[in-house]
């Protein structure tokens, strides 16, 4: 990355909103310049054209702001690229030379690629990559074809502002920009999964919060250091986020004092999400997520879902509904949660938890819990007592007050 000076940044489905395309692309315009100027200490210019764009500088852009780019919903991949000082595709050699210096004498294989964006180029977007691959065979006489499996792509890109060459390509998050879709309150656990829910959500446009149930005094405040942590990690993909964390041991214990135990972890589930609505009614949110994967654990069989979601008077979303657990922990590598949600800590769901806890709730035990479980004044004082905090997606964090209309202010 040290001597990029230009990165194509590619949108991901923002072409399929026709009539609001506008708005879409200037939402995820402001964000990428914030996040410029605050890791590149130097002017530049974003620059769009044709569903993409043009990020350019003087100074090379660092492999540091590239990953804080990739991590912004609503762009597909981001080329870095050396742009060409003419139109003559044989002036693309030293900028061939200079991608493929690192392969020394050893021999390779590649394949060309060219997209004619701008159409009033004279060579249509075939011709223009069997150009490419000609001048790549005649200058480097260790190279050869392999159009299936290259050990490098070379890529064209013909637009109206230039030629621009590359040979790496990143994937980013895709989806949309961040504050296209409303704002949710995502239910987070020190695990795999809340976290990447939590992310994949982000993705479909949505302002996170975060809300955790620390069950102090059964647990310690290790594991807030650790919920703290993956909430840092999940806010690099926002704008900003904020964090709730709710003391919830004396609801629990609650539970665990008049219910059979097999009963426990589905009754303690069905209050956080109880509290949750309570919450999201002050921050003004209108759904939930949850890291639920249909029978995943007893608590999340088909039955227990629906037991579950009686108790809640907004939309529980549930993108890892259908996913496997390997599919999780892959995404979770990849959003940058692995390897917090692997650093132990205590858990009091399984200092609850029944040997053989119930895996198909019904309608009357729902009924019975539902009359005979007062938890209202519990849930009020531990949401009087939550601590809340402001994340920006530099990783900063801050306590803050939440006021009676939902706003909030930063506290010294």
């Amino acid at each position: 990355m040290n001597h990029y000076k230009y990165l194509i940044i590619n949108a991901s489905e923002i072409w399929i909103k026709k009539r609001n395309q506008k708005k879409f692309y200037k939402l995820l315009r402001d964000h990428l310049k914030h996040r410029t100027k605050y890791m590149h200490d130097h002017p530049f210019k974003l620059n769009f054209e044709g569903h993409r764009f043009i990020l350019e500088s003087e100074v090379p852009f660092s492999e540091k702001l590239l990953n804080i780019l990739l991590l912004t919903p609503g762009i597909r991949n981001i080329e870095p690229v050396l742009k060409c000082s003419s139109t003559d595709l044989q002036d693309l050699l030293p900028l061939i030379k200079e991608e493929l210096k690192e392969l020394g004498d050893s021999e390779f294989s590649f394949k060309a690629h060219a997209k004619r964006a701008d159409k009033r180029y004279p060579m249509t977007s075939m011709e223009a990559a069997c150009e490419v691959g000609a001048i790549v065979l005649k200058n480097f006489p260790n190279a050869r074809v392999n159009i299936k499996n290259p050990d490098k792509l070379i890529r064209l890109k013909i637009l109206q502002s230039g030629l621009y060459l590359s040979v790496n390509n990143f994937e980013g998050l895709s989806g949309l920009p961040v504050g296209s879709a409303g704002r949710i309150l995502s239910l987070l656990s020190g695990g795999f999964d809340s976290p990447v829910a939590s992310v994949m959500m982000g993705t479909r446009g949505t302002d996170l919060s975060l809300v955790f149930f620390h069950a102090y005094p059964f647990v310690g405040d290790e594991v807030k250091n650790k919920i703290k942590e993956l909430s840092k990690a999940i806010a690099k993909t926002q704008r900003y986020t904020t964090l709730h964390i709710v003391p919830f041991g004396k609801v629990q214990q609650k539970i665990a004092d008049f219910c059979h135990e097999k009963f426990r972890t589905l009754l303690i589930r069905k209050a956080m999400v109880e509290g949750a609505n309570l919450l999201a009614d002050l921050l003004q949110i209108k759904a939930l997520v949850t890291g639920d994967a249909l029978s995943q654990v007893s608590s999340q069989t088909l039955e227990n879902i629906c037991f579950v979601d009686k108790a809640s008077r907004r939309p529980i979303l549930r993108p890892l509904i259908g996913m496997t657990k390997e599919e999780i922990i892959k995404r979770s590598v990849r959003y940058g949660t692995h390897d917090i949600s692997i650093i132990p800590h205590d858990d009091a769901c399984a200092l609850f938890a029944a040997e053989n806890p119930v895996i198909h709730a019904s309608e009357k035990h729902f009924d019975f819990y539902e009359k005979n479980i007062k938890l209202d004044e519990v849930l009020a004082e531990a949401l009087n007592k939550t601590e809340h905090f402001h994340i920006n997606y530099q990783g900063e964090i801050q306590a803050i007050k939440i006021h009676e209309d939902g706003l909030y202010e930063k506290l010294i």
